[in-house]
């Protein structure tokens, strides 16, 4: 049996904060604070899962480098590329939106 890896360490590209806090603000203010601390679940546990298995997300169309990952509940996209030894959040994307550039 391999070894397990250990996890990446994680980056956050300055543009995918402030999505993530938009978003973060925009569910409390409108679904309520419940809802807003689903959203925190899901993309904490979707993080811990990515630096420690990075591949599992899906290939962005026509990039060899940036994957995305979908959170279900809260219908946003994380996007994210490995790096040596971390792994960078790029962008936070709700899925009703064109798709950003990455």
């Amino acid at each position: 049996m391999a070894a397990a890896r250990p996890p990446l360490k994680l980056t956050f590209r300055g543009r995918s904060t402030r999505e993530i806090e938009a978003a973060r603000k925009w569910r409390i203010e409108n679904l309520g604070k419940a809802r807003g601390a689903e959203m925190d679940a899901e993309f904490h546990a979707a993080l811990k899962l990515l630096v420690r298995f990075p591949g599992a997300g899906s290939l962005v169309p026509g990039s060899e480098t940036v994957r995305w990952w979908f959170l279900d509940g809260c219908g946003y996209h994380l996007y994210y590329r490995e790096l040596p030894g971390e792994l960078r959040v790029l962008r936070f994307w709700h899925h009703k939106r064109r798709p950003p550039n990455v």
